[in-house]
């Protein structure tokens, strides 16, 4: 399953915003799901080689990821989540940082026109709606959304607790139009981690628009025509 049983119904509540605002109001400490910049960032130099591009953060939540990747010189990211409650926490803290922007948004239903952004990177969101409701669809709206935001040749990234042999299932649609690698990061010694399975890693997964494998119509063209 998606989800860790041991936790019950505490994870069960990830996909629901509610939650989220409920915790942010409650606890406004910074809180890093999984890992840390600097563990991430031999992974991020290579899918966001250009430091300048438009990023965009789902589900930013009160992690300092891009407060880290904007002192690493990474000068545009915008930074979305379902909780107006954190995001206005996290404006009003990051107010000085030039092109940097937060805004409360659904990353299921994305306003941003189509092919904005050269890199997306999400760290837990994937995860926290595999927990909730309709989670296989809402993880498709999601998946689908960040493809459409993505310009030709971008990339999305990805860190999970899941598997591969879960994860793959939702992220390689060839209708997202990307190919999909998968690395590992070893979990940090210290701090928390969901224990969803016995791995001692967590997984990076890199969705490379541009370089997709042809759509499998063309692959089935062959026998149809000569049915």
């Amino acid at each position: 399953h998606s989800c860790s049983i041991e936790l019950g119904s505490k994870m069960s509540q990830y996909g629901r915003r509610e939650y989220w605002d409920e915790r942010y109001t409650r606890d406004s400490q910074p809180f890093e799901w999984y890992q840390k910049y600097t563990a991430l960032k031999p992974l991020l130099d290579q899918a966001f080689p250009d430091k300048n591009g438009p990023i965009l953060m789902v589900g930013c939540g009160n992690s300092r990821m891009t407060e880290d990747m904007n002192d690493d010189g990474f000068s545009q990211i915008q930074n979305i989540d379902v909780s107006a409650v954190v995001i206005d926490a996290m404006r009003k803290k990051c107010e000085s940082r030039q092109k940097i922007t937060w805004t409360a948004m659904d990353v299921m239903q994305l306003s941003f026109p189509d092919q904005q952004f050269s890199g997306v990177f999400d760290k837990g969101t994937m995860d926290s709606l595999l927990c909730g409701d309709n989670s296989t669809a809402n993880v498709h709206k999601m998946l689908s959304e960040i493809s459409r935001v993505l310009k030709p040749d971008g990339v999305f990234v990805c860190v999970s607790y899941g598997q591969p042999s879960n994860r793959m299932n939702y992220l390689e649609p060839p209708e997202f139009g990307w190919s999909v690698t998968v690395h590992t990061v070893a979990k940090p010694q210290t701090g928390v981690s969901i224990p969803s399975d016995n791995a001692d890693v967590h997984h990076v997964y890199i969705c490379r628009k541009g370089v997709a494998a042809p759509p499998p119509a063309e692959s089935q063209a062959a026998p149809q025509t000569s049915a």
